[in-house]
Order: C-alpha cells, then structure tokens, then sequence
C-alpha cells in the first residue's frame, strides 16, 4: 500500500502528471457489463447506437471482454468510417469524470474474436483507430446547419489473431497526430477536443466496404505519453540515487 502511494506522490511531483487522475476501462465488471459503449447501426432505431455486446469471461486477465459484429456496422459522417466501439462523453457510466487526453497516451488490447468457423476480420483496406469528435445541433434553420468535427489519431490500433498477446500504446500527440474523418467547423482542431470531447472511442477508416468479422476490446486505458513515463524513471532514479548515497564531501 505505501508503495503505491508513494508511486502516485512522485508522478505528481516529477512529472506534472497524478496518475491517479488518469482514467481505465477494463469491462472486468458484472453490474456494469459493457459499461454503455456501442456501435453505429442505421438499421437499427435511432440514434443507431447498439449496445456492445459483453463477454463475461475471456479476455486480458480472463475478467470480460466486450465485442462487435463488424458486418451489422454502418458508414457515418465519412462513407469510409465505421464505428464499432463508442462512448459519448465521460467513461461509461461514470459521466462526470473530468476526461482528459491532452499530454496522455491509450493503450487497448483489440482482438480478432470470430469463431475459427468463420471468415477472419476484414477492415476493407481500412485499419482502426482511437478518435474524438462532436456533432453540435445549432437546429435553426435546420440539421444542415449543425456543426461537426471528427477526428482518428494516425496510429493505428493492432489487432490481435485470435489472442489477446499485443496491447496498443497510442500517443495523443498535438494537431499533427490526428488526421480529418468529417469536419465542417474551422474553428474546431483535434487538440480542441482533447479535454471532455462528447465522443470517443474506435473508428474503422478508409475502409472501401463494410467490414466483416467480430472484433474484440479489452483494457483501455488512458495513461501518460511514453516521453512522461521516461522522464518519471529518470526522476526515480535520480531520487533513489539521492536518497541512497546522501551528500559527499570532496578534497582537492
């Protein structure tokens, strides 16, 4: 126990960052099941947001896992971007956490979970990817005039083959990380959203089709950059270092 608060204490001090203020999803939960992430659905009643569907064992740490039937998915905002795993604001049911992903990094576990009877995932020529965006609803004269601005970071997300071996780090990087899904407000940039964005999760993009196969996700989480967590093991060396030797006098 005094070793992880001394953990958090040091982050905080050396790196600016409290890694207790940092945020997961794990789908690890029974009361909570898929913790309200869905998927894109225009055949299903609107607003097209189908629940995913939760796996109670399996995955990373076999605690659950949650999964989406890529051919069920439909195209939005961009006819090559299809949306298997979503959340709108907030993490799950825990609307008024104070989200952000400025300065941090995500990794995700993301799986290829069709049945070995089955075809293997197919993206379409497409790869999936972390986004964010908004739809603000102005409604005055109309839909036509609402604002939006969707974009996915530029790394993509691994896929594991029918394992859960190869977690994905992300860094969230500045404006340059992030490319345009659907954008029709200039005033809206990628790092604009960074702070409590109203959605965010996965995309599937450049897809040329409807993706096929079952996709599965498991431990998300949002953590420091990696360039953070280098300079948070040099402060923690250098106080060990500090700490172990004490001060030294020297003769000339």
């Amino acid at each position: 126990m005094k070793r992880t608060a001394f953990s958090i204490v040091l982050a905080c001090v050396i790196g600016g960052y409290c890694l207790a203020d940092y945020s997961e999803e794990l789908w690890d939960d029974p009361s909570k099941t898929n913790n309200n992430w869905s998927y894109y659905d225009t055949d299903a009643p609107e607003p097209h947001d189908v629940d995913m569907a939760w796996v109670s064992s399996g995955g990373v740490g076999n605690t659950g896992y949650v999964k989406t039937p890529l051919n069920f998915l439909n195209s939005a905002h961009n006819d090559k971007a299809y949306w298997p795993g979503y959340l709108y604001s907030g993490l799950g049911q825990n609307q008024d956490i104070d989200l952000s992903f400025a300065g941090a990094a995500i990794s995700i576990y993301a799986k290829d979970a069709s049945m070995l009877s089955q075809a293997k995932v197919d993206l379409r020529g497409g790869s999936l990817h972390f986004f964010i965006g908004q739809w603000l609803s102005v409604g005055n004269p109309g839909p036509e005039d609402d604002k939006y601005s969707f974009f996915y970071n530029l790394s993509p997300v691994t896929i594991n083959d029918h394992s859960w071996d190869i977690k994905t780090l992300i860094s969230v990087g500045d404006d340059n990380s992030w490319g345009t899904i659907a954008d029709n407000d200039a005033a809206t940039g990628p790092s604009d959203l960074f702070y409590r964005p109203q959605q965010w999760g996965f995309v599937i993009f450049a897809a040329d089709g409807t993706p096929s196969g079952v996709l599965a996700l498991d431990s998300f989480r949002i953590v420091p950059e990696p360039a953070t967590m280098v300079l948070l093991g040099f402060g923690v060396f250098v106080l060990f270092r500090f700490h172990g030797h004490g001060r030294r006098t020297y003769k000339a």
